[in-house]
């Protein structure tokens, strides 16, 4: 009601209707009776006429001891209509007024100013009785569409939010096919279809549950190749298939760790000594020391695959001690 009071005045400024072509003539019978004889079309073609209040002007002479008055009298318009409209003329309870008095609306003004409830006011009904209602919070939930998990954002209407964004790259690699898809982010849109009239913008919270989707436009395309990995064990004991892997990635070889067996050579049966009835033997344990590009391992592979196939051979560090055994503990 108050915003459709001011938008009333606002409208009403500046704006002076043609009166003279409106009101074509009006004729004072009596105290109690008058005629007034009205422009129709020109009403009709103000667009700012509606309902409209006609000041009816009386001559000043010595019925009205000589002073000047003006009274009133409601025209209500209902248009647009084809060539149909209903009117109503009032003049109940003429009341006269002194003419050229200056209206002032700063009491309207204040009154709407300091109106205890603002423009989009939540209400709510208790008991008969109606109370401004308390904060609701709305909600904004996201679908990322492949992009990083983005919180909700819970506020009150009408509260500044800020939306979250991506300022890196989507990438999706397309193993298969060996292509990798490069994406930029391209905003929040309320519709799954982005349409163009949907990108929301706003930095304030709207009234009501949203659900945004983020769009990403291609940007790049990128072929990507891939090598097959072969692995030697050089005399381990695991047999490991060859694996393709895409050029310039990081090889995951958390999976590939051989081992290989002790090596035991007999040197024979102690007589005498200290380890008299023993047999003694030389033995060989090797500790895998991980993965090299060349067979003479001297050159550690650095994790990435280059572009090409490649085979890796396993390093072994090999420690010799002599160790001496019973006959029934004989390796």
């Amino acid at each position: 009601i108050i915003s459709a009071i001011q938008a009333s005045l606002d409208l009403a400024k500046g704006h002076t209707p043609n009166l003279g072509e409106v009101v074509k003539s009006f004729d004072a019978k009596d105290s109690q009776n008058f005629s007034v004889v009205l422009n129709m079309a020109e009403i009709t073609n103000d667009p700012k006429l509606d309902t409209m209040t006609i000041g009816l002007s009386v001559v000043n002479n010595e019925a009205t001891g000589y002073k000047n008055y003006i009274g009133k009298a409601s025209l209500n318009m209902y248009m647009p209509l084809a060539s149909v409209f209903d009117m109503t003329l009032s003049s109940d309870n003429l009341v006269l007024k002194d003419i050229g008095k200056e209206l002032d609306f700063s009491q309207l003004y204040d009154y709407i100013n300091s109106y205890t409830y603002n423009e989009g006011a939540q209400w709510q009904a208790s008991n008969g009785s109606w109370s401004l209602a308390g904060e609701i919070s709305y909600k904004i939930s996201f679908e990322e569409n492949g992009g990083s998990e983005c919180a909700d954002i819970v506020s009150p209407a009408g509260v500044q939010i800020s939306l979250p964004t991506y300022n890196e790259n989507l990438v999706v690699n397309d193993v298969q096919n060996g292509i990798k898809y490069v994406y930029k982010f391209d905003g929040w849109y309320t519709t799954s279809t982005f349409d163009s009239d949907t990108k929301f913008t706003s930095n304030i919270m709207p009234r009501s549950n949203t659900i945004l989707y983020a769009k990403w436009n291609l940007i790049e395309t990128i072929e990507t190749r891939y090598y097959t990995l072969n692995f030697n064990v050089n005399g381990g004991n695991e047999t490991y298939n060859s694996i393709s892997v895409a050029e310039n990635s990081v090889v995951d070889l958390n999976g590939y760790v051989p081992t290989k067996n002790t090596y035991y050579v007999d040197k024979g049966y102690n007589w005498v000594g200290s380890h008299t009835g023993k047999w003694t033997y030389e033995v060989t344990r090797y500790t895998f020391a991980g993965w090299y590009t060349d067979i003479s391992c001297t050159q550690k592979f650095n994790g990435t695959m280059p572009s090409g196939d490649l085979t890796l051979y396993a390093k072994w560090d090999a420690t010799t001690t002599t160790e001496y055994y019973y006959n029934w503990e004989r390796p």
